[in-house]
């Protein structure tokens, strides 16, 4: 069962979240909206579908350039048969990106914006299309090169056996059988998803730092922990 927390004003299906708020940062201003991502995997003879709320807190300066987005709330992990989960990740390059359309990486709020045909300047003159993010709007499908990274792990006790999955091939890495069936987001005034990933994952720190707690990460292939548990 999904636990949530309350969030102060100040996050792996498509779309919009319910709240949104536009604050001054400095000199610049600073956006926050929510959204629902909903992963559903076919494993075998059923469906299975996991969902999480995230709250995104982007900013531009006073030269108006984008900020690195702020998140809070958890990747989104779905349970397979055989004891394994595949994770979508807050952050994070497709496995596929496809040149001149949007990926992922920090949020989805470019994705967003684009597949609701809403003004995109909003680092520049017109904020009118970030604006409306806090309102309820349809649930988009996520094209692949439009989806979060996914990872798995072989042995979730070992930070070091993590592998990425490619949604559209999963056999590699998630064995015959398992299909995803679809990635969607929409528009939430639900609070903020927590509580999922720790039981899942108990060694994972809450620290800004590489999953192996290392300088370099090189082991776990530069993931870091924020990419599963973020609030900053």
């Amino acid at each position: 069962m999904n636990k949530a927390i309350r969030l102060p004003t100040r996050i792996a299906g498509l779309v919009l979240v319910s709240a949104l708020t536009l604050t001054l940062a400095g000199c610049g201003k600073t956006y926050t909206y929510k959204y629902r991502i909903t992963v559903t995997v076919r494993d075998h003879d059923r469906l299975v579908s996991a969902s999480s709320v995230v709250s995104v807190e982007e900013t531009t300066s006073i030269r108006h350039n984008q900020a690195r987005p702020k998140l809070c709330g958890e990747a989104t992990p779905v349970a397979l048969a055989n004891g394994r989960f595949v994770f979508a990740l807050l952050n994070g390059l497709p496995y596929d990106p496809v040149l001149g359309q949007y990926p992922w990486r920090g949020s989805p709020t470019w994705i967003l914006l684009n597949r609701l045909g809403l003004p995109m300047q909003w680092t520049k003159e017109d904020d009118s299309g970030i604006v409306r993010l806090g309102s309820p709007s349809k649930t988009i499908k996520l094209q692949a090169y439009e989806m979060p990274e996914f990872v798995t792990f072989k042995d979730r006790n070992d930070p070091e056996t993590i592998e990425r999955v490619d949604p559209e091939h999963p056999v590699s890495t998630l064995g015959e059988g398992v299909k995803f069936e679809g990635v969607s987001l929409e528009a939430s005034s639900d609070e903020v998803t927590t509580g999922n990933i720790k039981p899942i994952l108990p060694w994972l720190s809450s620290g800004q730092e590489y999953l192996d707690g290392s300088q370099s990460g090189q082991s776990v292939r530069a993931y870091h922990s924020i990419q599963f548990i973020n609030c900053n």
